[in-house]
């Protein structure tokens, strides 16, 4: 796999996931792993780095 396909599918898959995680933020879902209950603030912080990480992937593919 080359850079540039690298690039491009690394931007859709932290786009999707961070639409994901900002999707649940604002609706309010809970999440719950085992025991543990995760606060809807932490989505809020993983959508806002994955949502930079999907820019600076699409922003490297385009090569500027």
């Amino acid at each position: 796999m080359d850079k540039k396909t690298l690039l491009l599918v690394s931007g859709i898959f932290f786009g999707v996931a961070g639409i994901l995680h900002l999707l649940r933020a604002l609706s309010s879902w809970s999440l719950i792993i085992e025991s543990f209950s995760i606060p809807v603030w932490f989505s809020y912080l993983v959508a806002i780095i994955l949502l930079v990480l999907s820019y600076n992937s699409f922003k490297l593919y385009k090569g500027k």
